[in-house]
């Protein structure tokens, strides 16, 4: 009966295998990437059916990793991954989710992008009347101006010589006074 009874303790010591702890804390706050990425839309459209459900694979994986659900070696099996790689997709997804979780403009039918101040036709329109107003009205003042009795042109007068433009004479020089 000893036998059995050692056998059962035996049995019931089994010592338990110790929870792998954690070497450091867990990370409870995320930074914005600093590069984000093309536009989704674009880059989806462009995608073949395999790379979409490739894709749509990763995200499971990955939010079920951000939730507890799979650890982060299981991610790694089921998507034949390094760890470094896991990591980036995973920092990439979450640069997604918060360009996804920004306001978008509401617009009707084509949405309008942000440009360059100077390369924007309406702005350059604008700035083309401005300007076409403002010589218009250079124009006009110059117009009244030519008009004031200072500057009509005076009838120039006929001249004495017909050689000379000018009605003064010109002096001669000491050493040709004789010739």
């Amino acid at each position: 009966m000893m036998d059995e009874q050692d056998k059962d303790q035996a049995q019931t010591q089994v010592v338990p295998q110790l929870k792998r702890r954690r070497r450091f804390r867990k990370r409870s706050r995320f930074k914005v990437p600093k590069i984000m990425p093309v536009p989704v839309r674009a880059l989806w459209n462009l995608a073949t059916e395999e790379e979409r459900k490739r894709a749509h694979r990763t995200c499971a994986s990955i939010l079920e990793y951000w939730l507890g659900r799979r650890s982060k070696t299981e991610v790694m099996a089921r998507l034949e991954l390094p760890a470094l790689r896991v990591w980036q997709l995973s920092q990439q997804a979450l640069a997604g989710m918060l360009a996804g979780l920004l306001k978008q403009p509401r617009t009707r039918g084509r949405p309008a992008m942000p440009r360059d101040p100077e390369s924007d036709p309406k702005l350059l329109r604008k700035r083309i009347e401005q300007l076409e107003r403002e010589l218009n009205l250079a124009q006009d003042v110059i117009k009244l101006l030519r008009e004031f009795p200072g500057n009509r042109p005076q009838p120039q007068r006929k001249s004495r010589k017909t050689g000379s433009s000018s009605g003064k004479k010109k002096k001669q020089s000491p050493g040709s006074a004789g010739s």
